[in-house]
């Protein structure tokens, strides 16, 4: 065997190691077992929890972008000086009607208010995105380790 071809079955194993992992485990474990292992979020947490809406709504808030939807939030001002009022809250317009509470300018600032201050209050749109899927990861499998 020569020491080219030798390179390329090493570097095609490397490729392929996380297909190679996914079959090992699967034979041996439960698919919560091996949502888990590989760091997967079960289909109810990745769509149900408002993920994109929040990500957006952290672009918004800190960036201003996309501006269509950043001049739909607005920072909770409260009356008087509060320990909280350091933390990222957005003001919650009332809602008049079923299909007005769904609009981004009400469904943004209900989800974001319902986060923690340490995820709403990260710096970057990587640590927040870490933050809120470690938040996420440890909600889903908390109960069944």
């Amino acid at each position: 065997m020569s020491r080219k071809s030798c390179h390329s079955i090493a570097s095609n194993f490397v490729e392929c190691w996380p297909i190679f992992k996914i079959l090992l485990l699967s034979l041996r474990s439960s698919a919560t077992d091996l949502r888990r292992q590989l760091h997967w979020l079960p289909i109810r947490q990745r769509v149900s929890f408002g993920f994109k809406i929040r990500t957006t709504a952290f672009r918004a808030i800190h960036t201003g972008t996309p501006t269509y939807l950043a001049c739909e939030l607005h920072r909770h001002q409260p009356l008087r000086a509060l320990c909280s009022g350091t933390t990222t809250t957005l003001h919650r317009p009332h809602a008049s009607s079923d299909f007005h509470q769904h609009s981004f300018a009400v469904f943004a600032p209900a989800t974001w208010n319902n986060m923690s201050a340490s995820i709403r209050d990260s710096a970057t749109l990587i640590t927040f995105k870490t933050a809120f899927k470690t938040h996420l990861f440890n909600s889903a499998y908390r109960s069944r380790h």
